[in-house]
């Protein structure tokens, strides 16, 4: 499965340079609360369905100073979870509206440093956070 990430629908999907690490504890794709809670003026509570609940994903990886680069960079790009962004789960489907966490931490990882390729690297883990968001908001 290739994941990648586009900035406008017209843009052409950039792919990620790694996969997530796969049956790690901090996995997740879920579902958000599908449920719309309105609070009136005078404090009553109005809970309604949505159409579909919104999906979230945690996914964790375990990058190289170059791949660490790539994931900062779309930080940047999309100034953490302010803009939002298009996710594409796999190359080929749909391209998902989504939000990333607010702040970028990939810290060293205890598995650091390892030897790749013959060369003593240090890496860093970093689990990427996305919620999807309704398609109604404008970019």
């Amino acid at each position: 499965m290739i994941r990648a990430y586009k900035l406008q629908p017209g843009d052409t999907p950039t792919p990620f340079p790694v996969s997530e690490r796969w049956g790690n504890a901090g996995t997740d794709i879920g579902r958000l609360d599908p449920a719309l809670v309105l609070t009136t003026d005078s404090g009553r509570r109005i809970v309604r369905a949505t159409a579909r609940p919104r999906r979230r994903w945690k996914l964790p990886f375990l990058l190289t100073p170059t791949e660490r680069a790539f994931f900062e960079t779309l930080h940047k790009k999309v100034d953490g979870a302010t803009r939002p962004f298009y996710f594409i789960e796999d190359t080929g489907g749909p391209a998902l509206l989504v939000r990333k966490e607010k702040d970028f931490t990939a810290p060293e990882s205890s598995d650091s440093p390892a030897f790749i390729d013959g060369d003593l690297v240090t890496l860093y883990t970093y689990l990427l956070d996305l919620t999807e968001e309704p398609a109604t908001v404008v970019l």
